[in-house]
């Protein structure tokens, strides 16, 4: 499985994006990442308090989870995915 490279990229500029991506879908910190309301599957139809999305980070490794549907994918496949101008 290929993971994208992120020690280039100061965290920052990663936290940066996420917060400029994800910021209108409820976004929380929590202590080593982020949740929120993922903006793939949408998550619970009949409780719009529920957030099962995550970007969390690592000693330079940043993941997106949804612990719905979605799976986990590296953020930057994430934002090459979903958020292509942000990505570029």
């Amino acid at each position: 499985m290929r993971t994208d490279n992120t020690d280039r990229i100061p965290d920052h500029v990663l936290h940066e994006a996420v917060q400029s991506t994800l910021g209108g879908e409820g976004l929380r910190p929590i202590s080593g990442g982020y949740n929120f309301r993922c903006p793939i599957c949408g998550d619970s139809k009949k409780n719009k308090s529920k957030k099962r999305g995550y970007i969390l980070y690592n000693d330079g490794i940043w993941k997106y989870i949804c612990h719905n549907e979605c799976g986990s994918m590296s953020f930057l496949h994430f934002l090459k995915e979903y958020h292509p101008a942000k990505f570029k």
